[in-house]
């Protein structure tokens, strides 16, 4: 690509990212044509052109009322490498050798200027190409992030800042727009964009946009006025904050190792803000030198911006699989080639649904932006368009992936979006997936019952596919004696593992005639007296009781029962454990105890295991409150009307609950559940002390002490209310190891994040 191909693919590319707020590549790509470009200019020099993308500052063009800045709002000089860091450094020192400088997180926003009047809020503009902005002052005096009115007695002050949106919020919008059949933003950066542009106020306050100022632009306070003590741009923001304004947080440094360190520790943390920044700005702190170094065409010769390796990079979408959960909701995922993303390789990353796909046309084949920033889970945030292969086609869901029925569309409770379902019923996905979900630690917490193990007893068996031989070498006449002591132990231990199964028996009389028994039923019993007597007891179906000497039983054929409903797992046999660990008896006996161990669970778990939709725990144990126990909750078939009126259940749950109390299938499930000894009633908690009456907590990740159903029943026991999300009503966040996106939106909100051990001193 020659220099003017590739001044005319960044224009293009510019526009996109500026103007339609739709980029059509990452930023990555796009600081790398820039990076080749400025290359290329730096060894032709006589080819530098004034309209070339190195010699403007990227923005937006007006389309609302213009805006002129009486100081330009230029952009700044990127690098990449620790080295270019240190040649800045160098050339500063070169000419002030005690120069010092503020290391500041580089915000991905939109650049905002705000003018104050004698303490008022009177304009704000965005930056535009730099000298001339778009006046959004309507929507920014909408925003509880901006004071409106400060004290000080400065009659002019001009602030520049970045204008964003957290992780939280962005989300939040996109599932809005999903839900509306609406485009979806491309990244925070955008969709802060979009919204501050856009005419309506009170949608720029809805969608929480946020300002931190990072420069005084302009002023008319004279050089000993308190906003411009010692001549520091660190005092400045001082200033400004304890006025009230969030300003960019920044490290003082003298030294260049003080300088990297900076950069290294904002980078290091920026997974954790809960809102996007994309480098480090290193600035001159002096106003005097800053004024004495000047500026380049688009940039201020006394700063420079950090650019950290990409949180997003494009890749290439190889296939969509399909998966099919517990309630039958089938989810998209993309597998695509390997990127390396903050400090992970990723491959796969969910599609959400055929909505989504929809509104982003993913094709197979296509090449697609991956985004991924810390421990938050890999997002799709675009395709690159102009990348599509030929012949690519929309992808469509039509079948269930495991059994091959049909897919359902079901409105979800907000009433607005739609997921697709499996329309099987009896669909060996939903089956698995629902018994792994109850055995999850979160439900009945059975050890040692994991997918494997499920599979195997979810699997359909055909007749004799499970077969003992008791005589390797049979034929008719070959016996010519009983067995001994050891020989008539050894096949009753083989007996032992059919206890309470129903098995089919293979017999010979030795004279050459073979009988085959069916339904036979082994109890302890029969087992203690064959190891007396050496006969088996074998009931016939006319009510005769038949005794079979053991040295005749040749061969023992069973079926196992496959696993279809929680309630299955408490009446299986020891033998069918013993099929499914994979024939290891100790394996088996572990498992066995742990399903008699969490048959005392309580009753909010167990319902919650069910797997209803919707019906998790806070839900369980608002029912089980409200009714005592699971045999009365589901005593009568209840109406909507009634679970309506439960405080805490909105109108869709209450349907979900209604839909469940009067669903046979799971009215059986109870009774067996019940029949089968497991916990019905429901625990009330004693509060043994009051300290945290009135406090809401949220649990998120790896506690190091307690798991986090210890967490909520300390929490509960001294009072305080444990909820299953984020939101305004949240006074703290417990937070472990992993704590994913309810610290983000914890974060977002100004929520308390407390430890474990703060916890416990809480408590004291």
């Amino acid at each position: 690509m020659n220099i003017h191909e590739l001044r005319k693919k960044i224009k293009e590319y510019a526009d996109a990212y500026y103007n339609e707020d739709a980029p059509l590549v990452t930023d990555e790509e796009y600081d790398a044509l820039m990076h080749e470009l400025r290359r290329l200019e730096a060894e032709n020099p006589e080819a530098v052109a004034p309209d070339s993308p190195t010699q403007v500052v990227g923005g937006k063009r007006v389309l609302g009322i213009p805006v002129e800045h009486k100081v330009p709002m230029l952009s700044l000089l990127d690098v990449f490498s620790d080295k270019e860091v240190k040649d800045f450094l160098k050339d500063i020192w070169a000419s002030f050798p005690d120069a010092a400088f503020s290391v500041e997180r580089k915000i991905d926003g939109l650049s905002l200027s705000l003018v104050y009047e004698d303490g008022v809020l009177i304009q704000a503009s965005t930056r535009g190409d730099g000298h001339m902005g778009e006046d959004v002052t309507e929507n920014v005096l909408a925003l509880n992030s901006v004071p409106k009115r400060i004290e000080t007695d400065v009659h002019h002050l001009e602030l520049r800042g970045e204008c964003f949106m957290s992780e939280a919020d962005f989300e939040r919008t996109n599932e809005e727009q999903l839900a509306a059949g609406k485009k979806l933003f491309a990244n925070p950066r955008n969709c802060a964009a979009g919204t501050l542009r856009q005419s309506d106020p009170l949608l720029a306050a809805k969608r929480n946009l946020q300002v931190i100022i990072f420069n005084v632009q302009d002023s008319d306070a004279d050089v000993g006025h308190a906003m411009n003590m010692n001549g520091s741009h660190w005092f400045q923001m001082d200033y400004l904050k304890q006025r009230g304004f969030v300003t960019a947080n920044a490290f003082w440094a003298h030294e260049e190792r003080e300088v990297l360190a900076g950069i290294e520790y904002i980078g290091n943390g920026r997974a954790d803000l809960g809102y996007p920044i994309d480098g480090a700005v290193v600035k001159v702190d002096s106003l005097r030198q800053r004024r004495e170094l000047g500026e380049r065409t688009k940039s201020p010769k006394w700063a420079i911006a950090f650019k950290y390796p990409a949180e997003e990079k494009s890749t290439v979408l190889r296939n969509i699989a399909l998966q099919t959960g517990r309630t039958g909701r089938i989810t998209p995922v993309a597998e695509f080639d390997p990127v390396r993303l903050a400090g992970t390789t990723v491959v796969r990353a969910t599609l959400h649904n055929q909505a989504f796909i929809d509104s982003l046309d993913v094709r197979i084949g296509d090449t697609i932006v991956v985004h991924k920033s810390g421990d938050i889970i890999p997002k799709i945030t675009m395709v690159e368009k102009e990348k599509r292969p030929a012949k690519t086609v929309p992808f469509r869901i039509k079948f269930c992936p495991v059994c091959g029925a049909p897919v359902e569309r079901r409105m979800q409770k907000d009433g607005e979006s739609v997921d697709l379902y499996c329309s099987n019923a009896e669909c060996p996905a939903k089956v698995v997936n629902r018994i792994i979900h109850f055995a999850s630690r979160e439900c009945m917490d059975i050890k040692g019952l994991g997918p494997s193990i499920i599979e195997a007893l979810c699997a359909e068996t055909e007749e004799g596919e499970y077969r003992e031989v008791l005589m390797d070498d049979f034929h008719p006449g070959w016996f010519q004696g009983e067995y001994t002591a050891k020989q008539r132990a050894n096949a009753a231990r083989i007996f032992e593992r059919y206890l309470d199964t129903t098995v089919y028996l293979l017999c010979s009389d030795f004279d050459g005639k073979v009988d085959y028994l069916s339904g036979v039923k082994v109890s302890e019993t029969d087992i203690r007296d064959m190891q007396k007597t050496g006969l088996l007891c074998v009931k016939e179906g006319n009510g005769n009781v038949r005794e079979i000497p053991i040295e005749s039983v040749v061969r023992i054929d069973t079926t196992r029962t496959a696993v279809r409903t929680p309630a299955d797992l408490y009446y299986l046999s020891r033998w069918e454990l013993v099929c499914a660990c994979g024939d290891s008896e100790k394996i088996a006996n572990t498992l066995m105890a742990a399903l008699e161990k969490s048959k005392g669970k309580p009753a909010e778990r167990l319902l919650k295991g069910l797997g209803w939709e919707n019906v998790g725990g806070h839900v369980a144990r608002i029912l089980l409150e409200a009714y005592g126990s699971l045999e009365e909750l589901f005593r009568a078939r209840r109406a909507y009307e009634e679970i309506s009126q439960l405080d805490g259940i909105g109108p869709g749950i209450a349907q979900d609950i209604a839909n469940m109390l009067n669903d046979e299938g799971m009215r059986q499930e109870i009774r067996r559940l019940g029949s089968a000894g497991l916990r019905m009633d429901h625990e009330t908690i004693q509060v043994q002390d009051a300290k945290l009456t009135g406090k809401t907590f949220v649990i998120t990740g790896t506690l190091p002490g307690m798991s986090r159903d210890e967490a909520k029943s300390f929490i509960e026991k001294n009072g305080g209310k444990v909820s299953s999300s984020v939101s305004k009503k949240t006074n703290y966040l417990l937070a472990g190891e992993a704590a994913g996106s309810k610290l983000e939106k914890a974060i977002s909100l100004g929520i308390t994040v407390i430890s474990e051990e703060d916890l416990r001193g809480m408590i004291g």
